[in-house]
């Protein structure tokens, strides 16, 4: 679906037939004589480029145009760019959240994560964004750098802060912030910082992922 990892040389079934677009299979197949439906109607709409092909068509196809339109106008906040959030910016690298450009139809998407740290050579077995000549380097800064290196229309539309997010950093991360977001995807190595965001998604009524490291293990 996503083009990242190719070729596959065995045998992949996935399953997520919760995500297809409804499909009337009895009013389009060959009894009424409309055989070619699938490449008029279904691939004619979804397709962005027909003349030479778009890095979302393959997923427009599985998912449909109004999914992932949703997706290219999320604006999403992750919190964390370690082990857990590395692997969410790929996700969301490969699946064009939030590369939508303003436009008189429609609200650009956004990207902003954030987090403190910085890289150590400790993380760079488990945190696959980050290489030997990023030691030191905010991770946060490293990390979007390389998801637009993966999709470059992520350019303009990721923002990568540094700040910690807890109640000293609340005239940044305002309410009225929170509240602006489609979701919020936790990647955190703490309970306490969890919790904080989880109230504050709340406060808000923003969609909450909670995914985060606690010692070996880890959770989404």
């Amino acid at each position: 679906m996503t083009g990242k990892f190719t070729p596959i040389n065995q045998a992949f079934y996935y399953d997520a037939s919760e995500v297809l677009p409804e499909f009337n299979l009895e009013k389009h197949v060959e009894p009424n004589g409309d055989k070619d439906y699938f490449e008029k109607e279904y691939i004619g709409k979804i397709a962005k480029t027909r003349e030479i092909g778009h890095r979302s068509d393959g997923l427009r196809i599985c998912i449909g145009e109004d999914l992932n339109s949703k997706l290219e106008q999320c604006r999403l906040f992750m919190v964390g760019s370690g082990a857990i959030g590395c692997e969410l910016l790929k996700n969301y690298a490969m699946l064009g959240v939030g590369t939508a450009k303003k436009t008189e139809t429609q609200e650009a998407g956004s990207i902003v994560l954030t987090d403190p740290d910085i890289i150590e050579p400790s993380n760079l077995n488990r945190q696959f964004l980050f290489r030997e000549k990023h030691l030191r380097k905010p991770k946060s800064q490293t990390a979007a750098a390389a998801a637009i290196y993966m999709n470059p229309e992520m350019k303009g539309n990721i923002v990568a802060r540094l700040e910690r997010v807890e109640e000293k950093s609340e005239n940044i991360y305002t309410d009225k912030f929170f509240s602006e977001l489609n979701v919020v995807t936790n990647a955190l190595d703490n309970v306490k910082a969890r919790l904080y965001v989880d109230l504050r998604c709340i406060t808000a009524k923003t969609p909450l992922i909670e995914g985060g490291t606690l010692g070996p293990k880890g959770n989404v």
